[in-house]
């Protein structure tokens, strides 16, 4: 099978769920630089970088600079001494098959004392090492990463009972196949797992499971979650850890062979949520419900009319302004609005051609986004209410997935969730890759957090109709003109993550989030990808043929049951 993807480059910043949580990927060296390349690491919060401080990034290297009997080697800042390195994921030059990128990960040494620190990557004679820090039994024996739902609905308000263990690292490891390359997962996988990253520094685990109840273990037909969890630990101690995940619902050729939750093919709902991320009993983050890190608003009657706008939110209100078609629910201390259901699925966006303080709320998402997640959905008017209610108004937040997109299990600065070496939630590591470009203006560098005025602060983008920025990112507007200072918040030209490029990592499945965003890969978007049958020159018809029973249009080439892509 040929597969065939269609990916969009990016040249400042690339974020990726299976490495760590910001890597800036860079032309350096690869336009004929040698070695040595320095590479400065900056610590965006103002302070120190610690000792021990977990540092990964991409780094390209030009044909011949490290050959197949040779390895990478990272120096501290003197040019001399050699800190452990580890290199994963290498791509080659076709001509010699000399490294072409590498993901490198080394920590930073006891002498780290500054806000910022250049090293230098270079090469030694030898083979990576490539011995893991952290085995299998470390991590099922010491860790319990859990993803978890309690109130799974389709977006009809349909509830499929029970709590959902949507992805478990320790029961997708013990019981579901490591990555093979010539078997992938076997056949029809209900989950499976293999290592992205095997080193002295850290060992990258990622698995994938369909979501499991825990009152019966029934499998659901349709909701797939992966996760990905760097161990920066040792031994017993496999934590430091980062964790993200992605819960998606990626089989719209049929639903999973075996699954018995969910409705039967071809029909394939959206799904709404809550869930929690555990390890073990201890809850380390949660997105949607009452828990959410994100701000839960609080209304009164007044924030609700019956006019068009629905609803008015303050400046504090509707998660900082990270705007979107979302799911929420409602309650009240009192009565709801007229037109409102308590814990019914409700869909908010701003109101076009309002102001940031003006919504609209919506029965069903298609309203706003043309995209169908349940039957009958077809208008494009939003709920009309005739009373605005009394008491104490709720909005919360939920989660949703639906056929091809999901959501992703980040923190609400798009980084992955950090663990302790105890096994609690931590703060991540502020850190920043720079690598030095000899080939550009130093306006052009001079972006966050080289600017230090913004770094970790809310900016509001004023005469741009957009909205604020989650806290700790930076807020750039679309600005052009490259003969400005490059020093404000109109520099768009190579900057850390730009307000399109936040608002995809929370809502992935909108596509004009990522037709606006200037680093698309940040949306985790799902690209698309499909298989084509060398045999008839025709995608492959996969989980049973398009009408679900076996056969299909003689020019779409042979069903196979068992394989999704």
């Amino acid at each position: 099978m040929l597969k065939r993807a269609a990916l969009c480059g990016v040249l400042a910043l690339l974020f990726v769920p299976d490495q760590s949580s910001a890597i800036l990927f860079s032309g350096a060296g690869a336009g004929g630089g040698n070695l040595p390349i320095p590479v400065t690491v900056y610590n965006i919060s103002g302070g120190t970088l610690a000792p021990g401080t977990q540092i990964t990034l991409e780094q390209p290297f030009s044909s011949g600079d490290v050959s197949t009997s040779e390895k990478v080697q990272v120096y501290d800042s003197d040019g001399t001494t050699a800190l452990t390195t580890q290199e994963d994921g290498c791509s080659q030059w076709v001509s010699n098959s000399s490294r072409k990128a590498c993901s490198i990960s080394f920590k930073t040494p006891s002498s780290s004392s500054a806000a910022s620190k250049i090293y230098y990557v270079n090469k030694l004679t030898g083979s990576p090492n490539t011995t893991p820090n952290v085995t299998k039994s470390n991590i099922t024996t010491n860790t319990a990463f859990c993803l978890k739902t309690s109130d799974l609905k389709r977006a009809d308000g349909t509830a499929e009972t029970g709590t959902w263990d949507l992805i478990c690292l320790n029961t997708v490891l013990n019981n579901y196949s490591q990555y093979n390359g010539s078997t992938g997962y076997g056949s029809n996988p209900v989950g499976g797992w293999e290592y992205y990253a095997s080193g002295p520094n850290r060992v990258g685990v990622h698995a994938f499971q369909y979501a499991i109840r825990e009152s019966d273990s029934a499998i659901h037909r349709w909701i797939r979650s992966d996760m990905w969890v760097d161990f920066w630990g040792s031994g017993s101690t496999p934590c430091p850890c980062s964790i993200s995940t992605r819960t998606t619902e990626p089989n719209v050729f049929g639903a999973l062979s075996g699954g018995t939750v969910g409705p039967a093919a071809p029909n394939e709902p959206a799904y709404v949520m809550s869930t929690t991320l555990l390890n073990g009993a201890t809850t380390l983050w949660t997105w949607g419900g009452a828990s959410d890190s994100r701000s839960i608003t609080t209304l009164a009657p007044s924030n609700f009319n019956t006019t068009g706008t629905v609803l008015t939110l303050a400046a504090s209100n509707a998660y900082e302004y990270a705007t979107g078609v979302y799911p929420v629910t409602f309650s009240s201390t009192g009565s709801l609005p007229s037109g409102l259901t308590a814990g019914t699925p409700y869909w908010i966006n701003l109101k076009p051609g309002g102001t940031i303080d003006e919504w609209v709320i919506y029965a069903t998402a298609c309203a706003a986004t043309n995209t169908q997640v349940v039957a009958g959905c077809a208008s494009s008017a939003p709920v009309t209410i005739t009373t605005t209610g009394s008491g104490t108004i709720t909005m919360t937040p939920l989660v949703e997935t639906r056929a091809k997109h999901g959501w992703m299990g980040l923190d609400t600065k798009g980084q992955r969730i950090w663990v302790s070496s105890g096994g609690t939630v931590a703060t991540a590591p502020a850190t920043l890759i720079g690598h030095d470009f000899t080939y550009l203006t130093q306006k052009t560098k001079a972006v966050p957090p080289y600017i230090t005025a913004h770094a970790g602060r809310m900016i509001a983008v004023s005469g741009t109709g957009l909205p604020r920025y989650y806290p700790g990112t930076n807020v750039m507007s679309n600005a052009y003109n490259l003969n400005n200072t490059g020093d404000d918040a109109t520099d768009n030209r190579v900057g850390y993550i730009d307000f399109w490029g936040t608002y995809t990592l929370f809502q992935p499945d909108n596509a004009n989030g990522q037709q606006r965003s200037n680093v698309l890969a940040a949306g985790f978007a799902g690209y698309p990808m499909y298989n084509i049958d060398e045999t008839v020159g025709m995608p492959v018809v996969l989980n049973n043929g398009h009408a679900k029973n076996g056969t299909t249009y003689a020019t779409l080439g042979a069903v196979q049951p068992n394989r999704r892509t």
